[in-house]
């Protein structure tokens, strides 16, 4: 990624605002299930963030469509151990008695992962849709187009859809302006 992000500063123009990078978060195209978990789209996509800048869009070019969001009943949830945490005896004082001048500063309570919901989705990670939806927000839309709208040419296709992808992306751009 410093590579990239290197190149790009040596020869990116000012008046370039946008890069189009292909082949990143690609790693659901690997043939393994151990390798695709080993590179993370959620690993790539914020490297990306952090080191090239602000990912303003995304497009997937493959033969089967991502889920825009998981179905509820495909989230498991971890389950923790029910038993009760041990609280620390608080002795009454005597009546009458003066609390000391200086108070001691109240002890932060431990951290209790089953105070908190936790997915335990392993091996299953986000899609590229699923991340860049949640990332961006309620102001991301998710377009889902099949070859056949842009052409019967396999690599017609391709390109027509590029090229539609990149002229909304511009035409975003101008209109933020």
């Amino acid at each position: 990624m410093e590579l990239l992000a290197d190149t790009l500063a040596q020869v990116r123009t000012p008046s370039q605002r946008f890069v189009l990078l292909e082949g990143l978060c690609n790693s659901s195209k690997l043939a393994r299930d151990d390798d695709r978990c080993e590179l993370r789209v959620m690993d790539e996509f914020f490297a990306i963030e952090r080191s090239i800048g602000e990912v303003q869009a995304v497009i997937g070019l493959q033969f089967n469509s991502d889920k825009e969001a998981l179905d509820e009943d495909e989230i498991v949830y971890e389950r923790f151990d029910q038993t009760p945490v041990a609280t620390p005896r608080v002795e009454a004082k005597p009546e009458g008695e003066e609390p000391p001048a200086e108070q001691p500063p109240a002890k932060k309570a431990a951290f209790r992962p089953e105070d908190w919901q936790w997915t335990a989705m392993d091996r299953h990670p986000k899609n590229l849709v699923q991340l860049f939806l949640q990332a961006k927000g309620p102001s991301a839309k998710h377009e889902l187009r099949t070859a056949e709208q842009f052409s019967s040419s396999q690599y017609e296709a391709i390109s027509k859809s590029l090229d539609e992808f990149t002229t909304k992306i511009v035409a975003f751009a101008r209109s933020d302006e």
